[in-house]
């Protein structure tokens, strides 16, 4: 669905949010519920942990918010976290640039959603999900529009338990040793790799490496050919090996 600009719609989202809350007959969504105790305890699994980012993700702005920086494995323009009525996507702005595999991070929170923590998050954002908050590693990254204040991952909204949580943090990070099986990459994968390029001649781990997880994948009737849609990119393998790039 098409993206619209935040500020084009923002006066159109605070309109719309403010009749919710008036109208009991369209309830807000459920915020989903855990413990406190369990949301502590996912909290200290997490908190102050180093990491490798697992994929290359693009970062920019973080809607309106000027303190935060969104980093996501989609081009902005893809995203669905804030949705209007009638489908409209609010794109969070344009992308800036693009952390490579292995840039280092340390997890600063798990923001779990609560009835506290949506109450106190921007009226622009999605409020409802949980968010992975953390600090870039300023030496890992070459990039003019880099900012070195918090960045933030928001996960789906389905993601509301430890186990699926552990699984959402596998997919996007990784123990810093991870960077040393990048620098064993050729430097034309390292290179395709660090601008979210898929190339033919790719693993399958590369390829994730830059494009991060397929959306889906299809398989050719007994065939070793595959295909994997990310976004509107589709990639053709064969043997887990990148044959072909639409």
């Amino acid at each position: 669905m098409r993206a619209v600009s935040t500020r084009a719609l923002l006066l159109t989202l605070t309109t719309t949010l403010l009749a919710l809350s008036c109208t009991s007959s369209l309830p807000l969504p459920a915020v989903p519920t855990l413990s406190e105790r369990a949301r502590e305890q996912v909290d200290e699994s997490y908190r102050r942990r180093d990491y490798a980012l697992r994929q290359s993700m693009y970062f920019g702005p973080f809607f309106d918010d000027p303190n935060l920086v969104l980093v996501a494995p989609k081009p902005f323009d893809e995203l669905a976290l804030l949705t209007l009525p009638g489908g409209r996507n609010i794109a969070p702005g344009p992308v800036r640039g693009i952390l490579p595999a292995g840039t280092r991070i340390r997890i600063e929170r798990i923001e779990l959603p609560t009835t506290g923590t949506v109450l106190g998050r921007p009226l622009l954002a999605p409020r409802y999900n949980p968010w992975i908050v953390f600090r870039v590693n300023r030496f890992d990254v070459d990039n003019p529009h880099f900012q070195d204040i918090r960045h933030v991952v928001v996960l789906p909204f389905h993601v509301t338990d430890p186990e699926q949580l552990e699984r959402a943090v596998d997919v996007l990070f990784a123990p810093e040793d991870y960077r040393d099986w990048l620098r064993q990459r050729s430097p034309q994968v390292r290179s395709a790799i660090e601008q979210k390029q898929a190339m033919k001649g790719m693993t399958l781990a590369e390829l994730t490496a830059a494009l991060g997880m397929p959306d889906r994948t299809t398989r050719e009737p007994e065939s070793p050919r595959s295909t994997a849609y990310f976004g509107r990119r589709a990639v053709t393998l064969e043997n887990d090996v990148v044959v072909g790039v639409e």
